[in-house]
C-alpha cells in the first residue's frame, strides 16, 4: 500500500462508517412516520424526555469508551505490543461492565425523579430504555476494538443492523402496548413511548451480539500474526490498564457529555420556563415532541458523517503522533476538516431550502412548525459538523481536557442566551435552535484556537468554508429552482414530493460538483486522495468536467 493510500485510509474508514451512519439515520427517518402515527406528538415528546435523560446517563457512563479503547489500542498496535493490546481489551471490558451496570441501575431507580416535571409520564419508558446502558458499555468496547485496529466495517455493519431491529420492534412494540387503549390519549401517548424504547433495546442488544462473532472471528485470524511480531517488553497490570481507561474516559467523558448534553439542557430550560409562563403539560410535550422528532432527528443525519470521520481519523492521528510525523497530522486534519465541510455545507444549504416538501415527503400533514425550525435551524449543522471533528482532532494529538474546557464555555453561553430569549421573547422552539448555532459557532472558535496553540495549526478558511459556501450557495439556487419547477407539475402528495426532491438533488449534486471544480477546491491531485477519487476523476474526465 503506498504511503498516501495508508495515510488517507481513516477517510476511506470514516466514508464506510459515514454512509452506514447516515442509513441509520434515514431508517430512523422512516420509522419515525409509522411510529409517530401510532404514538402522537405527546408520545413523541415523553419518548424525547425520556431519551435525552438516557443519553445523559450513557454519555457518563459509556458512550466515551469506544473512542477510548480505540485511542489506547492504537497506540499499542503501533507499537507492536499485541499482548498489552489484549489486555486493553479484557481490562476494557471490565470497566465496561461495572460501570455501565452502575448507569443501568441508577437510570432504572431514579426515573420519575429525574424526567422533567411538566413529562413525568416519561418515567415509563425511560425505565424500559435502562438494560440498554449495560448492553451499550459492553458494545462500546468491541466497537473500540475494531476501530483500534482501523477497520470501521463491523461498527458499521452492527450500526445498520441495530436501526433496523430498532424500527422494527419500536413500532411493533408501541402497536402492541397501546392497541387496547380506546380514549386515554395520555396512556397511549406513555406506552407508546415505552414502546418505542423497547425497540431502541432490541437494537442494541442485536448490535452487541454481532460484534461477539465478528470480534471471535477477528480474534481467530489474527492470534498467529500477534504471536509471531509482539515486541512486548513490559506487560502492563490489570489494575495500570484500568486506571488508564479511566484516565482516558474521564476527559472524554466531560468533553462528550457537555457537548452532547444540550438537548437534555434544553430540555429542562424549555420545560421550566414554558411551565412558569403557564403553558399546559399538554401543548409543553407536544411542541418539544415535533422539536426532537420533527427536527432533531433530520438535523442529525449529515452531522452523523462528521461524528464517523470523527471516529475514524482518532486512531490515525495516535499513531501519527506516536511516530513524531508532525506534517502527517497536520494532512490529516486538512483533509478531515475539508472533507467534513465538503459534505456538511451543501446538506445545510439544501435541507434548508428543501425543508418542508422533504418533511412533507416524511410526516404528511402538521408539518408547518417543524419546516420553519429545519429552514431556521438547517445552518447549525456546519458547525456542530466541525465542532465534532475538531474535538476528536484534540483527542487524538493528546489534548484531552481541551475540549472539556471549550465545551464548557460553549453551555455556559448557550444556556444564558437560551434562559434569556425563551423568557423574554415569542420565539419558542425557535429560541432552542437559535441556541444550538451559538454553541455551534463558540465550539468551533475555541477548538480553532486551541489547535492553534497546541500544534500552530492554521484552518484555511478559504478554501475549507469560503469557497465550499460558495459552491453551496449557487447549487441553493438550482435546489430552489428545480424543486418548484418540478413541483408545477407534480401533484401534493408523497409521491409528488418525493419526485420533486429527487430532481431537485440530482441537478443540485451536478451543478455542486462543476462549482467545486470551477472555484478549484477540488482539483484532481485532492480528488486522488478521497474514497474512490480515481474512479470519481476518471468520471469527470469523461464528462470533460476536469
Amino acid at each position: 500500500m503506498s504511503e498516501r493510500k495508508r495515510n488517507n485510509n481513516f477517510l476511506i474508514q470514516g466514508t464506510i462508517l459515514g454512509a452506514a451512519s447516515i442509513i441509520v439515520r434515514l431508517i430512523g427517518l422512516l420509522y419515525r412516520v409509522p411510529l409517530t402515527s401510532i404514538i402522537g406528538d405527546m408520545g413523541n415528546g415523553y419518548y424525547s424526555s425520556a431519551y435525552n435523560i438516557y443519553a445523559m446517563i450513557l454519555l457518563i457512563s459509556s458512550f466515551s469508551i469506544p473512542l477510548a479503547v480505540s485511542r489506547i489500542l492504537s497506540a499499542r498496535l503501533a507499537r507492536h505490543e499485541y499482548r498489552n493490546a489484549r489486555r486493553i481489551f479484557i481490562g476494557s471490558m471490565m470497566y465496561a461492565v461495572l460501570v455501565g451496570g452502575i448507569g443501568a441501575l441508577a437510570a432504572f431507580l431514579l426515573a420519575p425523579y429525574i424526567i422533567p416535571a411538566n413529562m413525568s409520564r416519561g418515567a415509563m419508558a425511560l425505565r424500559v430504555l435502562s438494560p440498554t446502558i449495560f448492553f451499550s458499555a459492553v458494545l462500546g468496547v468491541f466497537r473500540g476494538y475494531f476501530q483500534g485496529h482501523n477497520t470501521m466495517v463491523p461498527t458499521s455493519v452492527s450500526q445498520i443492523y441495530e436501526q433496523i431491529v430498532n424500527a422494527v420492534g419500536s413500532v411493533a412494540a408501541a402497536y402492541f402496548f397501546t392497541r387496547a387503549i380506546v380514549g386515554d390519549e395520555w396512556l397511549v401517548a406513555q406506552r407508546g413511548a415505552a414502546g418505542g424504547a423497547v425497540g431502541t433495546g432490541l437494537g442494541v442488544l442485536t448490535a452487541l451480539i454481532y460484534c461477539m462473532i465478528c470480534y471471535f472471528r477477528h480474534r481467530g485470524r489474527t492470534a498467529r500474526q500477534y504471536r509471531a511480531e509482539d515486541r512486548t517488553e513490559h506487560l502492563e497490570s490489570y489494575g495500570s490498564i484500568i486506571r488508564l481507561i479511566f484516565l482516558t474516559v474521564t476527559p472524554v467523558i466531560f468533553s462528550s457529555f457537555i457537548f452532547n448534553v444540550n438537548s437534555t439542557v434544553d430540555q429542562y430550560l424549555y420545560s421550566f420556563v414554558m411551565g412558569a409562563r403557564g403553558f399546559s403539560e399538554k401543548a409543553i410535550t407536544a411542541w418539544y415532541g415535533v422539536y426532537g422528532t420533527k427536527y432533531q432527528v433530520i438535523i442529525g443525519v449529515p452531522v452523523a458523517l462528521a461524528a464517523a470521520i470523527s471516529t475514524a481519523v482518532v486512531p490515525g492521528i495516535v499513531v501519527a503522533v506516536e511516530t513524531k510525523k508532525k506534517k502527517e497530522i497536520v494532512e490529516k486534519i486538512d483533509m478531515t476538516i475539508l472533507y467534513t465541510m465538503l459534505i456538511s455545507i451543501p446538506c445545510a444549504i439544501g435541507m434548508g431550502v428543501l425543508a418542508k416538501p422533504l418533511l412533507a415527503l416524511l410526516f404528511g400533514s402538521e408539518i408547518d412548525l417543524a419546516a420553519e425550525l429545519l429552514s431556521w435551524g438547517a445552518i447549525s449543522i456546519i458547525f456542530t459538523s466541525l465542532s465534532t471533528v475538531t474535538n476528536s482532532i484534540l483527542q487524538g494529538i493528546g489534548r484531552l481536557y481541551a475540549p472539556v474546557k471549550n465545551a464548557a464555555v460553549s453551555l455556559l453561553v448557550h444556556c444564558a442566551f437560551v434562559l434569556l430569549v425563551l423568557s423574554v421573547t415569542d420565539w419558542n422552539l425557535h429560541g432552542l435552535v437559535a441556541g444550538t448555532f451559538v454553541f455551534g459557532i463558540v465550539m468551533c472558535y475555541l477548538n480553532a484556537r486551541s489547535l492553534k496553540h497546541e500544534i500552530e495549526y492554521h484552518q484555511n478558511l478559504k478554501k475549507t468554508m469560503i469557497l465550499p459556501l460558495l459552491a453551496s450557495l449557487i447549487m441553493g439556487v438550482v435546489t430552489f429552482l428545480s424543486y418548484r419547477a418540478a413541483a408545477a407539475f407534480l401533484p401534493q402528495t408523497r409521491l409528488g414530493y418525493a419526485a420533486g426532491i429527487c430532481v431537485s438533488v440530482v441537478c443540485s449534486v451536478i451543478v455542486y460538483v462543476i462549482a467545486l471544480l470551477r472555484l478549484r477546491v477540488v482539483t484532481e491531485d485532492l480528488l486522488v486522495e478521497m474514497p474512490m477519487g480515481l474512479r470519481i476523476g476518471k468520471l469527470l474526465k469523461k464528462c470533460k468536467l476536469m
